[in-house]
């Protein structure tokens, strides 16, 4: 039987590197955690912008279309008067552009 002692500096050196590896995990198990909150309060904001905007949609359609009510009413009042609608096309195109740009600034 062998007669084996330990020596106080390797009880040491197993105590040390037995410490590191606890508060490494602790360390990688406190930034996992960090992480997967960060993504989830990301995840949480976008959702909320989402919402903003659908909950948003309705009013914007409702503008959108009371900004083209006046356009058709010309584009109409242009084919009565000149009975073709080749201006009135020109009027109604440039009109919808035109609302389309205002609903996207909005």
């Amino acid at each position: 039987m062998s007669n084996t002692q330990v020596r106080p500096g390797e009880a040491f050196i197993a105590v040390s590197v037995l410490l590191v590896l606890v508060g490494f995990l602790a360390l990688w198990h406190r930034d996992h955690g960090l992480k997967e909150r960060e993504h989830a309060d990301r995840i949480r904001h976008v959702a909320a912008v989402v919402r903003a905007k659908i909950e948003r949609w309705p009013d914007l359609e409702d503008r959108y279309f009371e900004d083209l009510e006046p356009l058709l009413v010309d584009v109409s009042e242009k084919i009565e008067q000149t009975h073709t609608t080749e201006p009135a096309n020109r009027i109604l195109y440039k009109g919808l552009a035109d609302a389309k740009g205002r609903s996207s600034q909005r």
